[in-house]
């Protein structure tokens, strides 16, 4: 990916959002040798009492293709709302010239086999799958539209498929998943119909790439909505680029007119680098607490709400720091984020691991900012501290830049965003404190500086 920096403004040009307010007061800091050296302590103040407006805000879709990680399922949250994933993907042969004139070509069986994500292989409501997880069922369908590596598709995107699957897996049960009886990975294997397989197999498109895709273009990994109930559910998160995610053909062979004994053989459909997929997701918000959310800075004062896949993002506002540090020279030595949360308003759900912190630029349009690509890659944390229950986000060198700007008459205040690291393909959510809430600490703009 290729960054620009704007050394003035501190922002690197990404795609994102950006906004913040504030009202102040200092004291004395007491700083840990993590911020400042023991002999660089003299003389260094704080303040974190600026006032912050922020809001919940709806994402625009995001793109989904080529991902390393692909969902499909569907789950009901009672805050967040009804969220469902579909999963697209292209197959490719293995190898070419698979050529079987002159041969007798008996089809035994095919499988659509698609390997869980190792680490978390399913998302859901934790207090469902203490019950026992609801068990989903998933269905197979050939695409009738072309998929191409050089477009972009988003999580809202779709292409047709058949309505009549060609496979299927009933109840789902990742917490107990099939073992590859190769090297133990985990893997759910959907049977498919021979039926649709055999002409597949024996057609002359299978000995060529191009001949292939342009016959069967790929499949749908789709939820039975009727299987998920009214709450629980669970999306499945899978590796398609492992070696055992495939459709694989298994058939015997012998020469036309030959007696003897078939040779036992198997063909694979791959996925890989090269092979289009996305994830197209749905989120249904009506009648939650999200949907009274959205832009509300009135209720972003008690709670804040973020969901990947794109779901909501928050934004923040901020302009009175500018105002202190003009009527104050500093030098910034420390200035950070802290987003807290209730772990009672999370618990039901894991959080993410990790968020992003961004600022808008003048065309409103949300950009990475240069603490983001220190040279230690954890510079600007951003990490859960489950032991804090919060986030921090170190923001030292890009604050003090707008601080410098503001102070020869330019505004490069344009707004923040927290948003989900990996959200095409994370489905994490979490609700955290806002700027005033009635219980908890709120979000805090901390700055450790030095007088000039």
């Amino acid at each position: 990916m290729k960054y620009t920096f704007n050394k003035t403004k501190g922002v690197f040009i990404y795609p994102f959002l950006f906004l913040l307010a504030f009202a102040s007061c200092t004291k004395e800091a007491e700083l840990g040798l993590e911020v400042l050296p023991e002999d660089s302590q003299v003389g260094a103040f704080e303040v974190d009492t600026f006032s912050i407006t922020a809001r919940t805000i709806a994402v625009d879709s995001i793109r989904t293709d080529e991902r390393v990680l692909l969902l499909s399922g569907m789950y009901y949250d009672e805050e967040f709302g009804q969220v469902s994933s579909k999963l697209f993907t292209q197959l490719r042969p293995e190898q070419e010239n698979l050529d079987f004139s002159g041969k007798e070509v008996i089809l035994d069986s095919c499988f659509f086999t698609l390997k869980f994500y190792d680490s978390n292989p399913f998302y859901a409501n934790r207090r469902y799958v203490d019950q026992g997880i609801d068990l989903l069922h998933l269905y197979v369908h050939e695409i009738t539209e072309d998929l191409k590596l050089d477009s972009n598709y988003l999580s809202s995107s779709s292409v047709s498929y058949n309505p009549d699957p060609i496979g299927f897996h009933i109840g789902v049960n990742p917490t107990q998943p099939t073992k590859d009886s190769v090297n133990g990975d985990f893997t759910l294997t959907f049977p498919i119909d021979t039926s649709w397989a055999g002409p597949l197999l024996r057609s002359d498109e299978i000995q060529s790439t191009d001949a292939f895709i342009a016959r069967m273009k790929g499949v749908a990994v789709v939820v039975d909505s009727l299987s998920v109930p009214a709450q629980g559910g669970a999306l499945y998160l899978f590796d398609p680029l492992s070696s055992f995610s495939r459709l694989h053909f298994h058939y015997r062979t012998r020469d036309e007119g030959d007696t003897g004994a078939y040779i036992n053989e198997v063909f694979n459909l791959i996925i890989d680098a090269n092979t289009p997929r996305f994830n197209q997701h749905r989120i249904e918000r009506s009648g939650t607490i999200v949907e009274q959310s959205l832009n509300n800075t009135t209720l972003g004062n008690e709670q804040l709400f973020l969901q990947g896949l794109g779901g909501t993002n928050i934004e923040l506002e901020c302009t009175s720091f500018l105002e202190f540090f003009k009527e104050n020279p500093a030098i910034i030595n420390l200035a950070e984020v802290i987003l807290p949360y209730t772990p009672d308003a999370t618990n039901d759900y894991v959080v993410p691991e990790a968020l992003y912190f961004k600022a808008r630029d003048e065309n409103g349009v949300e950009r990475f900012i240069v603490d983001q690509f220190e040279s230690s890659g954890s510079h600007i944390d951003g990490r859960v501290d489950t032991e804090n229950n919060r986030y921090r986000f170190v923001v030292t060198r890009f604050m003090q830049n707008v601080i410098l700007d503001y102070q020869n008459g330019i505004n490069n205040n344009f707004g923040f965003v927290i948003t989900p690291t990996n959200e095409a393909s994370q489905p994490q959510r979490i609700i955290t404190n806002g700027t005033n809430p009635s219980a908890g600490e709120g979000i805090k703009f901390r700055f450790v500086y030095t007088p000039l």
